[in-house]
């Protein structure tokens, strides 16, 4: 297994997914103070297009495993995102509740499985391009 890989994919994706987020609020404060659901839901969609593309990145160029890599990514993002859920209920006293990763955890899965799916087939695809030429 390549852990470098999975460490730097997995950085990755958490700092798209805390980084995004707040960019995005910051630059559209107005429409988030006025409409919080319609820009969360935003916020969700493009948080989860933008891990589909790693996901399909990480399959196209892992060879060997690429489902266990795309798993080990995920999880690795994850523990990140509950130690930092912790860490602010912690020391700033927002408040942890697992419930509010619920919908995000399966976004998640989504992007791992589809992800890796597409970026398996467009490796092949680009593997029998190039046998047949």
């Amino acid at each position: 297994m390549k852990y470098s890989r999975i460490f730097k994919f997995s950085l990755f994706i958490y700092l798209i997914n805390v980084a995004l987020p707040a960019l995005l609020t910051s630059s559209f404060i107005e429409i988030f103070e006025s409409e919080p659901r319609f820009f969360n839901s935003a916020l969700y969609i493009v948080t989860f297009i933008f891990s589909l593309f790693i996901y399909i990145c990480l399959a196209r160029i892992q060879f060997e495993k690429p489902y266990i890599h795309a798993i080990c990514v995920a999880l690795i993002f994850w523990l990140l995102v509950i130690a930092e859920g912790l860490l602010l209920d912690n020391f700033f006293g927002i408040t942890f509740n697992l419930l509010i990763y619920l919908f995000p955890f399966l976004l998640t899965v989504i992007a791992v499985s589809v992800g890796t799916i597409i970026g398996i087939k467009l490796k092949e695809r680009q593997m029998n391009s190039l046998t047949e030429t």
